[in-house]
């Protein structure tokens, strides 16, 4: 039987995948493809390597999973995500947050500028960021402009 036991949470996972889910899962477990787990709150973030990397969620109270893959959450890769909590083989996010929160604007800055270049979906973010900036930036200066220039 395979299941999740914290202080506040357990998951059945006989109670939500079939047996040939479950020994997918397993498997994919065993052979390491559970690429990263993060625990914040009630919810379990993570990657499951397959045919392409899968962003997996689980809801440890709501015992509601959702993934990338064609099956939507009820997959061998939340199963593998959940063995891997189970094993204490996770990333504490509260840790995590709390440590972001005492790091400077500098540091953050540098920090999401480097995970930007290694991730091309954050990087055209930043980007877009950058952008509605300058507009906002020229909207102030022509604002300016007009009122200095409009009375003449």
């Amino acid at each position: 039987m395979y299941e999740v036991r914290t202080t506040t949470h357990r998951i059945d996972l006989n109670r939500y995948f079939g047996s040939k889910i479950l020994q997918r899962g397993h498997r994919y477990y065993s052979d390491s493809r559970v690429k990263y787990v993060v625990n914040h709150g009630n919810w379990l973030y993570g990657v499951v390597e397959g045919s392409y990397d899968y962003y997996t969620k689980v809801d440890l109270e709501r015992k509601e999973m959702s993934c990338n893959c064609p099956y939507d959450g009820n997959c061998k890769h939340a199963v593998a995500l959940v063995l891997a909590y189970n094993n204490s083989e996770y990333i504490d996010g509260e840790e995590i947050k709390k440590a972001l929160e005492k790091t400077t604007k500098e540091e953050l800055a540098d920090l999401l500028f480097q995970a930007a270049l290694k991730d091309y979906n954050l990087l055209k973010e930043v980007s877009r960021i950058s952008r509605k900036e300058k507009r906002q930036k020229r909207k102030t200066e022509n604002r300016i402009k007009s009122e200095i220039y409009d009375p003449l």
